[in-house]
Formats: structure tokens, C-alpha cells, sequence
């Protein structure tokens, strides 16, 4: 998924996105500050998730990195438009609406709990320590 979709995401659920008169989604210009904040903080959020991608995939995988919003972001269909929409527009309008942002937080957490449920296992030794 496009860094771009999961920003327009993210702004359809900070309602800063609206639609011009025929229908097509529009965002208004003075938003740039916040396309510019969002890869940064997309960055930061796909550290973030990292462990919860190797869980549901049960693959170990470096650490991916975007730099800017036409690129794609390299972790799971879930995680793309379950929770990083939700945890992106939380950070993205913290400092304006503390509500808002507390109720996005509780949609990401409990999408990344949804999640979890239907992720892939994978098994590992056990070291002895008692022989």
C-alpha cells in the first residue's frame, strides 16, 4: 500500500479531507506541514510495528524505510489499513484534539489486537539450563 493511501486515510479520519462538487476527494492546501510531518512519523510507526508484522507473517524481515509518500509501505495488508491510518492521524492531530487522539489510539490498539488473533506462529529451541 501507498504511503500516500494511508495519509489520506489518516486525514479522512482527522476530517480534513473533504470533496469538491463532483465527488473526488480533495484535501486543502495549507496540509503540507502534515504530508511533511507523516513521513517522518510513518517511519517511526513501521519501527513500531515491525514486531507485530514478524508475528502475523511468522518471518523474520529487516527493518523497512520510506522515503516520501509515493512509495509504498512494506508491511502487511492489516497493519497498512487496519492500524497505521489510525496511529498516523492520532500523531498527526495530538495537539489539537487530545480526545480525538485518545480515541484513535484505542482504534489502533485494538485493530493490532484483531490482528494478533489471526497471526501466524512460529516455533524455536529451547535452551536448557538445568541438565
Amino acid at each position: 500500500m501507498k504511503a500516500k493511501e494511508i495519509f489520506e486515510q489518516a486525514m479522512d479520519l482527522c476530517a480534513l479531507r473533504g470533496s469538491d462538487g463532483d465527488g473526488e476527494p480533495r484535501m486543502p492546501g495549507d496540509l503540507s506541514d502534515l504530508s511533511v510531518r507523516a513521513v517522518g512519523i510513518l517511519n517511526v510507526l513501521m519501527g513500531e510495528m515491525h514486531p507485530l508484522e514478524e508475528r502475523l507473517t511468522g518471518q523474520k524481515r529487516p527493518y523497512a524505510r520510506i522515503y516520501g509518500l509515493e512509495e509504498t509501505v512494506d508491511l502487511c495488508e492489516g497493519i497498512c489499513r487496519c492500524v497505521l491510518p489510525y496511529r498516523l492521524a492520532a500523531l498527526l492531530i495530538a495537539e489539537e484534539d487530545r480526545e480525538l487522539y485518545d480515541l484513535l489510539i484505542l482504534h489502533a490498539r485494538e485493530a493490532a489486537k484483531g490482528l494478533l488473533q489471526d497471526g501466524a506462529s512460529y516455533r524455536h529451541s529451547i535452551l536448557e539450563v538445568y541438565q
